[in-house]
């Protein structure tokens, strides 16, 4: 299973994960983030501090997310 809390503060929207980030719920996570839609000049933060697992081979997603601008905290991006 898969939590996502959604806050926004200022020019900053943060999403706290929690739980599982394997099979479907990458699936979860890629669609959320593919349709999210926040103003303009509003940066996303993803919190992965309270994930307890992220399959070794979903790992592209999150790769993916940090290429593209989104600061991904509590997991080290090569």
């Amino acid at each position: 299973m898969l939590k996502i809390t959604i806050k926004q503060a200022d020019s900053t929207e943060t999403w706290e994960l929690e739980g599982k980030l394997s099979g479907d719920w990458v699936k979860e996570l890629e669609r959320c983030w593919k349709e999210r839609s926040s103003p303009a000049g509003v940066a996303l933060q993803v919190h992965l501090k309270a994930v307890s697992y992220i399959d070794p081979g979903r790992k592209r997603l999150l790769t993916e997310m940090h290429e593209r601008g989104v600061e991904i905290r509590g997991w080290w991006v090569a």
